[in-house]
C-alpha cells in the first residue's frame, strides 16, 4: 500500500497488523514476513488473547486462525464484526481448511478474506495490501470536507 498515500492524508504512523494463531511456528513465520515487509506484527496465541488484544489497540488488520484452542476463529469473527466494521477492521481468516462451505461460511459471518496453509507469502501479502487500501482510502474520504459547490460567477 502506497506510504506516500497514507503520509499524505495525515497517517503516517506504521501499520499494525495482528496474528492470532495458536501455533508459535505459524505466529513466528508470519511476524517476521510482515516485519520485513515494513508492517508492526504483534502476536496472540488463543482467542481471548486475539479479542482482548484487539479491545486495548485495535489493529490495522487482523490475520486470524480458524481453529484456535479456547474458541473458533468464526465465533472471533462474529464478536468483532459486532463491534468493528470490516472496513474499520479488516480480518483475513487464515487456516490449513480448504472445504469450500467451511470458506464460504467465514466468508458470510464477515471475513474480509481467506488464505489457506501453508500460507503463499506473495498472495498474502498482496492481499493484506488490497484490504490496508480500502482502510486507507476509507480513511481518505473521511477525511475531507463535504463536497461544496464553488459558486458560479
Amino acid at each position: 500500500m502506497g506510504q506516500a498515500l497514507m503520509r499524505s492524508i495525515g497517517l503516517d504512523a506504521p501499520t499494525h497488523i495482528l496474528v492470532a494463531d495458536d501455533s508459535e511456528v505459524s505466529r513466528a513465520l508470519l511476524k517476521r514476513l510482515l516485519i520485513r515487509s515494513g508492517y508492526v506484527a504483534r502476536e496472540a496465541e488463543d482467542a481471548m488473547a486475539a479479542l482482548r488484544a484487539v479491545e486495548d489497540f485495535p489493529p490495522d488488520l487482523l490475520l486470524l486462525d480458524l481453529r484456535l484452542p479456547d474458541m473458533d476463529g468464526s465465533t472471533v469473527l462474529g464478536y468483532l464484526r459486532a463491534k468493528f466494521d470490516p472496513i474499520q477492521l479488516p480480518i483475513i481468516m487464515v487456516s490449513a481448511e480448504w472445504d469450500g462451505e467451511v470458506i464460504a461460511g467465514c466468508l458470510a459471518v464477515g471475513a474480509n478474506d481467506y488464505v489457506t496453509k501453508p500460507i503463499h507469502w506473495p498472495t498474502l501479502r498482496a492481499r493484506i495490501q488490497t484490504h490496508l487500501g480500502v482502510h486507507v482510502g476509507q480513511a481518505l474520504l473521511q477525511s475531507r470536507r463535504p463536497f461544496a459547490p464553488h459558486p458560479r460567477h
